[in-house]
């Protein structure tokens, strides 16, 4: 099914929020917004903040067929991360379940 103005406006409002709960250290919501089935290999060979995150900038928020796609760009004091994140909605909910770094 195609997507539509609406399921881009919903995944953009999630994935913005999502991208908040990091800045702001709110693990468990950030947990909360990935698929189960995909935890933790959606980790593996990903840099993450670990520690503050100063700021964060998202960058894309976009729809590629029926899956969202992220891009957020976060600094801590030690580095800057870009990471890139799919999402699909699983019949009501937007959820993470891929997660790779880009060149900030």
């Amino acid at each position: 099914m195609p997507a539509t103005t609406n399921d881009l406006a919903e995944f953009e409002e999630t994935y913005r929020a999502h991208v908040a709960m990091v800045q702001s250290g709110d693990l468990a919501g950030v947990m909360g917004d990935m698929l189960p089935a995909s935890l933790p290999s959606v980790f593996e060979g990903v840099t993450v903040p670990r520690g503050p995150v100063l700021t964060a900038e998202v960058r894309a928020a976009r729809l590629v067929g029926d899956r969202g796609v992220g891009e957020a760009v976060y600094a801590t004091q030690t580095e800057t991360i870009g990471l890139r994140s799919g999402w699909v909605n699983d019949g009501g909910h937007w959820k993470a379940d891929t997660l790779e770094n880009f060149e900030a």
